[in-house]
This record gives C-alpha cells, structure tokens and sequence, in this order.
C-alpha cells in the first residue's frame, strides 16, 4: 500500500513505473485504517467500510483491470480475425 507521507512510497512508484512501464496500472491503493482493519473484522474491505479510500481503490483498480483485460481480448481477437482471413485468401497448405 502507499503511503503519500513518505518520500520513500514516491520512489518505490517511480522505480516501479520506469523498470516495469505499462505493465504497471494506474491505480494506487492508498494505505488505510480501515483497510488493516478489515481483517481482523472478518470481512473484505469492500463489506467492512464500502466508502474509505481504500475500497474506492480497490474498486478503480479492478475497473482499470477489466478495461485493460477488454482492450486485450479485442486485440487478440482483431489478430485471430486477421490470421484467419490470411489463411482464407491466401490458401493456407495444411
């Protein structure tokens, strides 16, 4: 989790961002009480405290996941379409 009082979580990030690029998503879960508190609680942070910053994150993250998922299928899917149509044309030999 990051904590935006240190100078040490903004490095991390940076160093993060500049080795692994686009890999890494957006979305930063923020370091947050009710999030360390959900388990003791017995309940993901999503049904312990709906509204904290932490859940929201969550939420913005598994969005930015989903989206990234899509963007990928459709582009497999526009590559398969392609191969296809190549074979198709271009009398594939098996």
């Amino acid at each position: 989790m990051y904590d935006q009082r240190t100078v040490l979580s903004d490095q991390v990030v940076d160093d993060v961002r500049r080795v692994l690029g686009d890999k890494v998503y957006t979305t930063i879960i923020p370091r947050n009480v009710r999030v360390a508190e959900s388990p003791s609680a017995g309940k993901p942070v999503l049904l312990y405290d709906y509204r904290c910053s932490g859940s929201q994150a969550y939420i913005q993250l598994a969005s930015e996941v989903i989206e990234r998922e899509r963007a990928d299928a459709c582009g497999v899917m526009v590559s398969m379409r392609k191969n296809s149509m190549r074979k198709v044309r271009g009398g594939a030999s098996s």
